[in-house]
């Protein structure tokens, strides 16, 4: 009735001058695309033919007989069609080492016809990095979480962090769920790139109980309601479920994205008391130029570094060098416009100057590398 009515409409309005308009407007509007646009026959609802609505009308020698109806009206009971599908909001979420309640989010549709009582679980797939806390939690309010999601009101949680059941949730069919949450707590050893990969799935439930809804194998039953497994196979048979399996399953990963920095040291001589500049050598009188350098090689970017050089081996103890005064220099992308530039000795201003002689301890800090970058510090010590 509904594919007729379309068609009528369609036609009526295909003489019309704004009818290429109306006719997109009908499709949005009837279209299949929305798998919620027209809802099925609810599970459990008997349809009834009539008998009085069932004439058969015949003659004998060309005279009309009496109408046959039926004996009886004719009815059966719709049966039970559960079908469900997850749907994940980010395939991937950045990650940093040492962070807690990390989310991924995923959303439950029942496409059936009945509310269905559901169980979700969560598996941890594949994936080097180390997490905590792998729970699952519901939003219960619909307004999207961020934060501490032990300190929420507007969650329940769904399994706890070894993943027991500590609940179950039901969902009217034809309607999608809010947000469902995995939390992930990472640990400060993982290094960039390294991933946890996490499956939920949503396990068909008889309402009340953690028991399965079970399909209906037997041979079908006019009058009684019957279940039947229409759900398919979530991950592509990667993951804990198959095609008609009463679940279905999802997958979304944690990536863990930080700052990966080297350090290296090496020395040049610039100059000494005989060759000058020329081919100098490493003689007492000679001046040495140290180079540190950093580069992230990670994912993100690394703030906040402070390099320190302490010198109290060479310049207290064995006294076999002194620092040049005045020869701290520094390049990094967010010093000077990433040009290599002198710093006094004083940290003065920690808004324009990044270094410090204090002796025996080289200290420049307020260094930004952000992923693929590289700084170097440099200063002058003179061989004693």
């Amino acid at each position: 009735m509904r594919t007729q009515m379309r068609t009528q409409m369609k036609t009526q309005l295909t003489n019309k001058p704004w009818s290429i308009i109306a006719i997109a407007i009908l499709l949005i509007a009837f279209g299949s695309s929305n798998a919620f646009a027209v809802p099925p026959t609810e599970a459990g609802v008997t349809i009834t033919s009539v008998k009085t609505k069932v004439q058969v009308n015949y003659q004998v020698g060309g005279i009309a007989q009496p109408t046959v109806n039926p004996d009886k009206d004719c009815y059966f009971t719709v049966d039970n069609k559960i079908n469900h599908t997850i749907s994940v909001s980010t395939a991937s979420t950045a990650v940093t080492p040492g962070s807690q309640y990390n989310l991924l989010t995923y959303k439950l549709s029942n496409t059936g016809n009945k509310k269905q009582a559901y169980i979700v679980t969560r598996t941890k797939l594949a994936g080097a990095a180390a997490m905590q806390n792998c729970e699952v939690w519901y939003d219960t309010s619909a307004t999207g979480l961020t934060g501490n999601v032990e300190t929420n009101t507007d969650v329940t949680k769904i399994t706890d962090k070894t993943g027991a059941i500590t609940t179950f949730f039901n969902l009217e069919y034809n309607t999608e769920s809010n947000n469902i949450y995995v939390r992930g707590d990472f640990n400060t050893d993982n290094t960039n790139g390294q991933e946890a990969n996490i499956e939920i799935i949503a396990q068909a439930c008889d309402a009340g109980t953690t028991n399965f809804t079970n399909q209906e194998t037997m041979l079908d039953v006019f009058n009684t309601e019957q279940v039947v497994w229409a759900d398919g196979d979530g991950n592509g048979g990667l993951g804990g479920d198959i095609v008609r399996d009463g679940k279905f399953s999802a997958f979304a990963k944690f990536v863990v994205s930080t700052a990966t920095l080297g350090v290296s040291k090496t020395s040049v001589v610039l100059r000494d008391p005989f060759n000058g500049v020329t081919n100098p050598k490493r003689i007492p009188g000679a001046i040495v130029q140290y180079i540190t350098t950093i580069s992230n090689s990670g994912g993100t970017a690394a703030t906040s570094i402070v390099l320190t050089d302490d010198l109290t081996d060479e310049v207290v103890t064995s006294k076999t060098i002194a620092y040049d005064p005045g020869s701290i220099l520094v390049r990094a992308p967010n010093c000077f416009l990433n040009v290599e530039t002198n710093l006094t000795d004083t940290d003065d201003d920690p808004g324009t100057d990044y270094g410090q002689w204090a002796s025996p301890v080289i200290t420049v800090g307020n260094i930004e590398l952000p992923a693929g970058t590289t700084a170097t510090v440099k200063f002058n010590v003179e061989i004693l």
